[in-house]
């Protein structure tokens, strides 16, 4: 067993898998969120990743000293460190069972309330995959958004006449 051969090929992997996954998980987490809460879920997440981290080297570094032989000799350490290796496994199995439990499988914003397969038939038939009530409540907010636009036209051009004859 050598340090070239097993731990520097895991750590290249290591270092090249993370970065990509832990921006799509920042991506996942902030994008299910509110567009208020989006900063406190931001927040959160970067918390968890901060902290994380630092307690499950806690951990493995505990149960690598409580199981280290006596002396210094690399044969009395192996047991300490394949100790701390397993510990990461289970770290690593048990989110896997987290995220096959609790990962939705689609996004409640994306899809809007519709199910995945009403909408996938909708547009093999040739129809928009947006529902009605949706179009309607952004016609409603387009109206009212002209009316406030009518109404400040209206004001202003009021108010300089006003000026004007003043």
């Amino acid at each position: 067993m050598s340090y070239w051969h097993f731990a520097f090929p895991a750590l290249i992997v290591n270092c090249i898998g993370l970065s990509p996954t832990w921006m799509c998980c920042q991506v996942n987490a902030v994008a299910d969120a509110k567009d208020e809460d989006q900063g406190v879920v931001g927040a959160v997440f970067n918390v968890a990743i901060q902290l994380g981290g630092p307690i499950g080297l806690a951990i493995a570094t505990i149960l690598s000293q409580s199981r280290e032989g006596l002396g210094g000799t690399p044969e009395a350490l192996m047991s300490g460190y394949r100790a701390a290796f397993y510990t990461f496994g289970v770290f690593g199995g048990v989110g896997l069972v987290m995220v096959a439990i609790l990962a939705s499988n689609r996004d409640p914003i994306e899809f809007g309330g519709a199910a995945p397969e009403a909408m996938e038939e909708d547009q093999e038939k040739g129809s928009p995959a947006v529902d009605s009530s949706d179009v309607s409540v952004l016609e409603d907010e387009r109206a009212e958004v002209a009316e406030t636009k009518a109404e400040i036209q209206n004001s202003s051009s009021i108010s300089i006449a006003q000026t004007l004859s003043a």
